[in-house]
């Protein structure tokens, strides 16, 4: 499953105006455990809906961005980037103390949505889904190799210029799943 989030920010100081503009895109293998349930299957449109808890596998992490400092008569330009452990912002390189994303995650997952029978043994369905994830994403503890700056701190002081802007990272997806089933036998 792939999820991106986008961070703006932007800082004013006297004569120069920065913009850090960033995107986080991860990728998970989830796997849920579900209850499931339904109304009377000999209806001709029955609901159906699930619930439970989901674990995921982080596959990937990426964070790319740019920073633009703007003055009355210039502009500049910078870009970044972050995967795994190693950054790059212009043409710098750096290294994290761990890896910038945890490597799992736990959630909750849970679906509603009707079938609707098409045949003796056939039915659609449409299921509105939606999984929020109770862990934090990112690696809070990982540090600019050699130092005590942590990496998330850092970036979210320079992006929205304030202290303690390290607040938890969960991922909340939503989605639609089409179904077509095919009934074996009776």
């Amino acid at each position: 499953s792939g999820q991106k989030q986008k961070y703006k920010g932007e800082d004013k100081q006297t004569g120069i105006t920065t913009t850090n503009e960033w995107t986080t895109s991860l990728n998970y293998i989830k796997i849920p455990v579900l209850f499931a349930f339904n109304s009377n299957p000999d209806n001709n449109v029955i609901f159906h809906g699930f619930v439970g808890p989901q674990f995921g596998i982080l596959a990937g992490g990426k964070v790319e961005g740019t920073t633009t400092s703007k003055t009355a008569v210039s502009t500049t330009q910078s870009s970044y980037s972050l995967e795994g452990s190693t950054g790059k912002e212009g043409s710098a390189t750096y290294e994290l103390s761990d890896k910038a994303f945890n490597s799992t995650d736990f959630g909750i997952a849970f679906g509603l949505g009707p079938s609707f029978k098409i045949g003796d043994n056939m039915q659609i369905s449409a299921t509105l889904r939606f999984d929020y994830s109770f862990s934090d994403h990112e690696n809070k503890d990982a540090t600019l190799k050699g130092t005590n700056v942590k990496y998330w701190e850092s970036a979210r002081k320079a992006t929205y210029n304030k202290d303690n802007a390290s607040a938890a990272s969960n991922n909340a997806t939503v989605g639609l799943m089409l179904g077509f089933t095919y009934i074996l036998g009776d």
